[in-house]
């Protein structure tokens, strides 16, 4: 039996206070009980490195956490029914997106899965305090086998909660690309796996729990938001990505669910109207021009790589920029016949330690920052060839607009801006808080800010026509806005200006901030 989203929001009210994790709903401590105290001062911790050994009565265990909240869960808890030992699972360091993959050696035997810990510090006025969250999982149905040798892949888990510190925790059974990690983490340790069948959980849920598993997954779907900044397409329409395989059409207010759990972390609107994806885990996928079918292509990279940025050219080609553990890849293909063939057409070497990788269009060409040294690369999409340019520090933020002009916001929060791929830059004059600046040309463009000194929490809107040497108040944010957490984007078809409020809406104005619908 399916729900709607009413009916599923419905039996979220009316569950009582102690269901079970077999229920449709939990309850997860949001301060450390003496239980769980307890059981953390004996965990023994195991993490997954380099130098981790897997001696011959270990196993190793591997699950994902999706996390649907802004709070740490930084710890997967476990306990041998035999021997009674708590273990401490930690997650394994992100190349992008914003999944949890925990990992760990364990000794051979029959585990339960205890909790999902972590601690959020908080900054008050006058106090720093820390939020601990304990998501309990006991019960049968959470228990696992370790055998020597052998990965045991406990799939995916979202963890979404609800009011009152109720949740919901489905678990989803498509694996984890473990085997790929551990090749680039520890290739000593991945060898001496055996080739065998995974492990998963010891008892599949039951047909009936199969069915409300689904249910929820559904309605973590529906909670998933905008994950990324405003993409645009040729026609206009402005797109965006989150969790759990969704995509926001922003301009018509629709989502699809692409089916699968990994988080989506690049969007390309293609000429034929149909949608390149891609996302955590080498995920890529391709719908049909009505989005009522995606069909999973090939990973160009591996399973052990993330997305940063699809694009297709002037000529048809489709590009795909993606980080893997050795550093960034760029791949092209044909969008031609059921599966596509991918090439690779660069590789950059990234620096393991400082800001991650980013990718962006800018004209006609990728252009790709990276660390160690810090570099912006770019690809000229019409001739094949590279050029490299010193960036101007570390980069936290790229941002780049048609006519080829770029942003890059450096770490201590500067703005600078250059129109020749990072060959020369010009700094914009700053506010004291202010969203990104959006350009609708080399010269021209808009900023929503909070001037220094200002007695005003709500932000106006400024504009510039040269290049951001100077700005003028030409209107305001939208009604309602009083924070700068929102993105400003610029149609260049209809020639107006939008403004991407948090939840993922967006408001247009056609009188640059006077009015806005």
């Amino acid at each position: 039996m399916n729900h709607t989203k009413e009916e599923m929001r419905d039996m979220n009210e009316q569950a009582g206070s102690g269901a079970s994790r077999r229920g449709w709903l939990a309850r997860a401590a949001i301060s450390v009980s003496a239980t769980a105290a307890g059981l953390l001062a004996a965990c023994a911790t195991n993490e997954v490195s380099k130098n981790t050994e897997l001696r011959a009565e270990d196993g190793v265990v591997a699950l994902r956490v999706v996390k649907m909240d802004w709070r740490v869960l930084d710890q997967f808890i476990v306990q041998n029914l035999k021997t009674q030992q708590v273990y401490r699972l930690s997650p394994q360091p992100t190349l992008g997106g914003n999944s949890l993959r925990f990992m760990g050696v364990l000794p051979a035997g029959r585990y339960q899965a205890r909790s999902l810990h972590g601690q959020t510090p908080h900054e008050l006025a006058t106090v720093n305090v820390v939020e601990t969250l304990d998501v309990p999982l006991a019960g049968e149905q959470n228990q696992f086998e370790v055998q020597p040798a052998v990965l045991t892949n406990l799939g995916s888990l979202v963890f979404l909660p609800l009011a009152d510190k109720r949740f919901i925790a489905p678990r989803e059974s498509t694996p984890v690309a473990a085997r790929e990690w551990l090749h680039y983490v520890n290739p000593a340790l991945e060898e001496k796996l055996q080739p065998v069948q995974e492990k998963g959980w010891l008892q599949p849920p039951a047909p009936r729990e199969a069915e409300l598993l689904e249910q929820q997954l559904v309605y973590a779907e529906s909670r998933a938001v905008p994950m990324a900044p405003p993409m645009p397409d040729a026609k206009g329409a402005y797109w965006n990505v989150g969790k759990l395989g969704t995509v926001f059409d922003l301009s018509n207010g629709l989502r699809y669910r692409v089916g699968t759990v990994q988080q989506l972390t690049a969007l390309a609107r293609l000429a034929d109207d149909s949608l390149l994806v891609a996302g955590e885990e080498g995920y890529v996928a391709v719908s049909t021009a009505d989005r009522r079918i995606w069909r999973v292509q090939p990973s160009p990279a591996s399973k052990a790589a993330v997305a940063l940025l699809a694009t297709q050219a002037p000529d048809g080609t489709v590009y795909l920029v993606s980080r893997t553990p050795q550093g960034v890849v760029v791949h092209a293909a044909e969008p031609k016949g059921v599966t596509w063939n991918w090439r690779e057409v660069g590789r950059l070497p990234h620096g393991s330690e400082g800001r991650p990788p980013l990718a962006v269009n800018a004209g006609e060409r990728i252009v790709v920052y990276t660390a160690g040294p810090d570099t912006l690369s770019s690809l000229d999409l019409r001739t094949g060839q590279w050029k490299a340019h010193p960036a101007r520090g570390r980069v936290q933020t790229l941002r780049g607009w048609p006519e080829g002009l770029m942003l890059a916001v450096g770490s201590s929060g500067s703005f600078d801006v250059t129109a020749d791929f990072g060959r020369t830059w010009q700094q914009l004059d700053q506010f004291g808080k202010s969203t990104l600046p959006e350009f609708s040309s080399p010269t021209q463009g808009y900023v929503a800010a909070v001037p220094f000194g200002s007695a005003r929490t709500a932000p106006t809107l400024f504009k510039t026509t040269d290049s951001g040497k100077t700005w003028t108040n030409v209107g305001s944010a939208p009604p309602g806005v009083n924070s700068l957490q929102g993105s400003l984007v610029y149609d260049r078809v209809t020639q107006r200006l939008g403004y991407e409020v948090a939840s993922g809406k967006l408001v247009w104005s056609s009188d640059e901030g006077r009015s806005w619908r």
